[in-house]
């Protein structure tokens, strides 16, 4: 990673990955992104930062953490009217492909590379290939979250990121499951439904 007199931040990647012109705001240590800052970005840098913004610092203390404190004043409002009319309110969250690459293994970096070029390319550009966090700062609030609030959570990351064979149950390349996928969230989903809540 080099910067030049402009404060530039070129990070090439791994030899085989074409060099990006990283922004400052990527840098470790960089203030926070707010969402203005964040559309007058390239758009190559918006979508790394959708894409990872859950581990990515300047992101969560800036527009992420505005769309989190929306997200829950909304759960908020819907945990309200399920309450109101008698309904079960069960949150799920599960991984996004970014989120599971957290374990240092460069056999198990390649298979991954393979299935999603695009998106790992990019996560090169703001953490190289030194794996992410076992818990992200999302994982995190949500679990505080719903702990606080009392709803009821089913977290399939810790499930996912057991399973060594995660990257099957996506699309190759995107962040959306396939139908192998699916059936697993599906599976968890109604196996939680079915104890009584907690």
């Amino acid at each position: 990673m080099t910067q030049d007199s402009e404060g530039t931040i070129t990070h090439a990647g791994p030899q085989e990955a074409r060099a990006h012109e990283v922004p400052p705001d990527l840098a470790p240590g960089a203030p926070p992104i707010s969402a203005r800052r964040l559309f007058e970005l390239s758009p190559w840098v918006y979508g790394l930062l959708r894409a990872n913004w859950t581990a990515h610092p300047a992101s969560l203390a800036g527009w992420a953490e505005d769309g989190l404190r929306s997200s829950f004043a909304n759960l908020q409002r819907i945990q309200r009217l399920t309450r109101e009319h008698g309904i079960r309110l069960l949150i799920v969250i599960y991984p996004i492909p970014p989120m599971l690459y957290t374990r240092e293994d460069p056999a198990y970096y390649a298979v991954v590379k393979r299935t999603f070029p695009k998106w790992l390319k990019d996560r090169e550009a703001i953490y190289g290939t030194r794996p992410g966090p076992v818990e992200t700062e999302y994982e995190r609030r949500v679990r505080d979250f719903c702990r606080r609030q009392e709803i009821e959570l089913l977290d399939l990351i810790p499930e996912f990121e057991r399973n060594p064979e995660w990257h099957m149950l996506y699309i190759p390349g995107d962040i959306h499951f396939n139908e192998r996928g699916h059936r697993l969230a599906a599976r968890r989903i109604v196996e939680a439904l079915r104890k009584p809540p907690a």
